[in-house]
């Protein structure tokens, strides 16, 4: 290669050492472009990390707040109270809120045992859906 290149006259050489010298100044500007953006992609995702962490810990410490305000207003479920939230929750959780509250989900759910009985207990659209 060296061989070829010394064969070349002045004038033939010039060409070549302008593609070559564009070549490089071409990747050096490439290489301090995507350094320049890395840096301020980091940099940002620092920032939003940052303020993402402090918004976090301001929401942690307004749910304690909350929690400890509701505790304090609410008074004690009873026993009975108690027995049927954990019933609601435990039919929610097995068939999504939007079935419970629909003539279409209470179809759906004919041989579940909790609905059996929430239609036994409460009548409503689920007694309606149970005697078609």
């Amino acid at each position: 290669m060296l061989q070829a290149w010394s064969r070349f006259t002045r004038e033939q050489r010039r060409p070549w050492n302008f593609v070559l010298g564009a070549l490089a100044v071409g990747t050096v500007v490439k290489v301090a472009y995507f350094t320049v953006s890395r840096k301020m992609m980091v940099r940002d995702a620092e920032r939003i990390h940052k303020e993402g962490m402090e918004h976090l810990r301001e929401a942690r410490e307004f749910a304690e707040w909350s929690q400890k305000d509701r505790d304090a207003r609410l008074p004690k479920l009873t026993e009975e109270q108690h027995r049927q939230m954990q019933e609601y929750l435990q039919l929610v959780g097995k068939h999504g809120l939007s079935k419970t509250l629909t003539e279409d989900g209470a179809k759906e759910c004919l041989d579940c045992p909790i609905m059996t009985r929430v239609k036994q207990v409460v009548g409503g659209p689920f007694s309606a859906a149970a005697g078609r």
